[in-house]
């Protein structure tokens, strides 16, 4: 596993694009119903997709959650921008999918912001021609992921013939936890042709934090097949 602290900056651009998992086409600087501005407890074992949510809504995981409609393999998720979402009691993890083959992506409906402490991502997927970008976020514009304590995306894919963006897909990414560590790792872009095994974006992606740690994230074909073409980071201190 690589650990980059924030102050590794020299690192070629060849070298970072196949580090990070990361696809982008422009560059990369690293750098329950819930009444408006309600707090939500969201008890362990939740199906987020049964909850709904305003801009200024706060959910707090008591324990882990899960996003699936079992009525659907692969489905968006429309979520509204300036949604909160805190890991109580040290962190909780967010599962994309119910076990029984139901996956579901957030959608950031033309872009958006998601405010997230101590969450992880993991099992997302997307797999059909309609859902087919974004193991766990999905956007047609750009995206903008405030983040405190640990935030990570883990073991998320995207399956389909030319889909983009094992984790998240969007035309521009800012991940801002500064003081804070974010992880990508074990994200995939298994499709033929595909990019961006973590991240794709076709424009900046800017992530600002204390300490990244980035890991063993692929992509199947080129165009920045693990991360991105141009990149620098925020110099942490």
């Amino acid at each position: 596993m690589k650990t980059i602290s924030a102050r590794e900056v020299s690192l070629s651009r060849s070298l970072k694009a196949a580090l990070l998992g990361i696809s982008v086409l422009s560059g990369l600087i690293l750098v329950s119903s819930g009444a408006p501005g309600q707090t939500v407890p969201i008890p362990n074992g939740t199906n987020l997709y049964t909850q709904s949510a305003t801009p200024t809504t706060i959910w707090n995981l008591e324990g882990g959650a899960y996003l699936s409609d079992e009525n659907s393999a692969y489905i968006y998720k429309s979520m509204p921008s300036g949604l909160t979402i805190n890991g109580v009691g040290g962190g909780s993890r967010i599962t994309m999918n119910d076990g029984l083959d139901h996956s579901a992506s957030i959608n950031l409906s033309g872009g958006g912001t998601l405010n997230l402490s101590n969450v992880t991502f993991t099992g997302g997927a997307a797999g059909t021609s309609t859902v087919k970008n974004g193991g766990v976020i999905y956007s047609s514009g750009a995206v903008a992921l405030n983040g405190s304590g640990t935030l990570a995306f883990t073991n998320n894919a995207t399956n389909w013939t030319q889909g983009y963006g094992g984790a998240i897909y969007a035309s521009g990414v800012s991940i801002n936890n500064a003081g804070g560590t974010i992880i990508l790792t074990g994200n995939r872009a298994n499709g033929l042709n595909s990019s961006g095994g973590a991240i794709y974006s076709s424009g900046t992606v800017t992530v600002d934090s204390s300490e990244i740690t980035i890991t063993d994230n692929h992509a199947t074909a080129g165009g920045g097949r693990n991360l991105c073409k141009h990149w620098k980071r925020i110099n942490r201190q």
